[in-house]
């Protein structure tokens, strides 16, 4: 009877259970223990797929590589010499074998271009979900950190390019940039609800950018909740303080200037549409639809930002500094690839932003002469 008791009490432990109870019966036998443990590593390496490789991401068609992991292959490559970091290349010192740069990149452009699970990740790569938690996180910080290396103001050189490409569109002079702010869906904390809540009644963080006319970023201000309005945001960012400091840093000429919609205030630098309360002159109205016709750049960029990196369709993490993290980690992603002539051709996302009249100058000085020379610009196309 005892021997009968003792079996259906083992049957009923669990795996974990057994394994602790054998470790605390081993610890005073080295020999034993160690062999024990070596087992137990072994099991948990393989514990996913007796049978595996990693010859079918190898397999993929130049298209399929394209669709799944959101750029082309020698951009892949590219992009592997530069986030590679010392994590990358330890070495192996037992327990769990280190990942190479390739495998961990795989992994972390597979999240951030289909919003995938861990889980799923972890099946799919033969990893324990808690190995591609680590990895992930340590790629998209390194990524992170190379937002002042690929997200950077044009130069005095390249401010004559930009200037030329936006006048190109439809004759609007003097433009840098374009700027705007996005929401980004994301699992927003407990105790923060309300905070998040943004005009669409969903929990989102807000993305402030500038956009080129060839849809690259060259400044962004993230984290701010989805209920901030954007002029708050812009009269919080660095942009902001930095212009107020050395205005000529940003706007080698008083010719050139930044075009935001009618949420922004306007300034000397940032020419806003006239607001139409139902009396707008016809010079008024040419100015606005050129105005439009401009600035919508940076909403197409937005677009194909969000259609490449689905994550931000819905980052499912409760933290705000990881969800803002992911965002700034696909900005550079998004301008690398563009950097390398690596476009995206798929739908634009439907992520057009509605503005708000009810914005409060910031500085009168500048709303002045920012006014005068929105009426110059609109002069000069009659």
């Amino acid at each position: 009877m005892g021997p009968v008791k003792t079996k259906i009490l083992i049957n009923d432990f669990s795996n974990d259970m057994l394994a602790m109870l054998l470790c605390l019966f081993l610890r005073r036998r080295p020999t034993l223990f160690s062999a024990f443990m070596y087992i137990l590593c072994f099991e948990r390496n393989n514990h996913i797929r007796s049978i595996y490789s990693e010859n079918w991401i190898f397999r993929y068609k130049n298209a399929d590589f394209y669709m799944h992991f959101r750029l082309t292959r020698d951009t892949f490559h590219k992009l592997v010499g530069v986030v590679q970091c010392p994590e990358f290349s330890k070495a192996y010192q037992g327990g769990g074998v280190p990942l190479n740069c390739e495998k961990v990149l795989l992994m972390t452009l597979w999240l951030l271009g289909k919003g995938d699970s861990l889980v799923s990740i972890g099946d799919r790569f033969d990893v324990a979900t808690s190995t591609v938690h680590y990895y992930v996180n340590i790629m998209i910080g390194r990524l992170v950190e190379l937002v002042p290396k690929y997200i950077q103001w044009p130069n005095a050189q390249e401010i004559v390019t930009i200037e030329r490409q936006f006048y190109e569109i439809c004759g609007y002079p003097g433009v840098i940039g374009a700027i705007d702010g996005c929401c980004v869906n994301f699992k927003a904390p407990l105790n923060q609800q309300d905070s998040y809540i943004d005009k669409n009644d969903k929990h989102s963080i807000k993305i402030q950018a500038v956009s080129t006319a060839t849809r690259i970023f060259t400044n962004i201000n993230v984290g701010f909740p989805g209920s901030v309005h954007d002029s708050r945001i812009l009269h919080n960012s660095q942009l902001y303080r930095d212009t107020g400091l050395n205005l000529l840093k940003y706007f080698p000429s008083e010719q050139y200037h930044l075009l935001g919609d009618k949420a922004y205030p306007i300034l000397e630098w940032l020419i806003t549409p006239f607001k139409d309360y139902g009396n707008l002159t016809r010079r008024q109205k040419i100015h606005n639809y050129k105005h439009s016709k401009t600035r919508i750049r940076v909403e197409h960029t937005f677009g194909i930002w969000k259609s490449r990196w689905r994550i931000l369709r819905y980052i499912n993490v409760n933290c705000p500094k990881k969800a803002a993290k992911i965002i700034a980690a696909c900005c550079v992603l998004h301008n690398f690839c563009y950097q390398n002539y690596d476009e995206w051709n798929d739908e634009i996302s439907d992520v057009l932003e509605d503005g708000n009249d009810n914005v409060e100058a910031l500085h009168i000085n500048n709303e002045n002469i920012g006014i005068r020379k929105r009426e110059n610009i609109a002069n000069s196309f009659i």
